[in-house]
């Protein structure tokens, strides 16, 4: 956990910085999250929207009005927000992004830091799903929507975790192996280097790798 806060020290730390250009990225909340959002959330006023925007976050608490305004600098103005969350749909490559004012009550929210909530269209086999539950609980597959969701405490996590996920599906490691890759991916990250896992998604969220569906 100690190595978690201080790699999320670093990304807000980065998050000061002016936005890298040309990041692409998506709705997301957990089936019984998601009903929740969305009386919480109410459709944007397309004129208004940033000024009421900027009232709500200005009375979050300071990891989630940071990362609410990097979200914002990266995907333009939320499709729907309330007092307790902002959710854009379809940002691309992302199907949902939501950025919450507290992390949610759930099993994959795991710390008061995981505010970030994004997922893709993925039909995960059933009989991957012990597999990428041993790799990462803050990865959840949900069959009824065929979707993968990953919630963490920023982007370039979410995009690890989804990434990995998905070459767990796929076989091409198995959950010590991506669990043994994050560790060492996010040490980097502490260190200040980078890597393809931590800016964008390695497959196609329309469908993942051939064979995985």
């Amino acid at each position: 956990m100690d190595t978690y806060k201080r790699m999320l020290a670093a990304v807000l730390a980065a998050a000061l910085l002016p936005p890298a250009s040309g990041i692409q990225g998506a709705d997301f909340l957990a089936p019984a999250e998601a009903d929740a959002g969305s009386r919480a959330a109410v459709r944007a006023d397309p004129v208004a929207t940033l000024d009421t925007v900027d009232s709500i976050i200005a009375r979050w608490p300071e990891k989630s009005r940071v990362l609410a305004l990097i979200t914002i600098a990266t995907y333009g103005e939320p499709d729907e927000f309330g007092q307790d969350a902002l959710v854009w749909r379809e940002n691309r490559p992302w199907k949902r992004t939501v950025v919450h004012r507290q992390a949610p009550r759930g099993r994959s929210c795991l710390s008061e830091d995981d505010l970030l909530q994004q997922a893709v269209d993925y039909r995960v086999p059933l009989d991957k799903f012990g597999e990428l539950a041993r790799f990462d609980a803050r990865v959840e597959a949900n069959r009824a929507r065929n979707e993968l969701s990953v919630c963490s405490a920023s982007e370039q996590l979410n995009f690890l975790a989804a990434n990995l996920a998905d070459e767990v599906i796929s076989g091409e490691r198995d959950s010590e192996q991506a669990r043994i890759f994050q560790r060492q991916t996010v040490t980097l990250m502490e260190a200040g280097k980078t890597s393809p896992y931590l800016m964008s998604l390695r497959f196609s969220p329309a469908g993942s790798k051939p064979g995985t569906r």
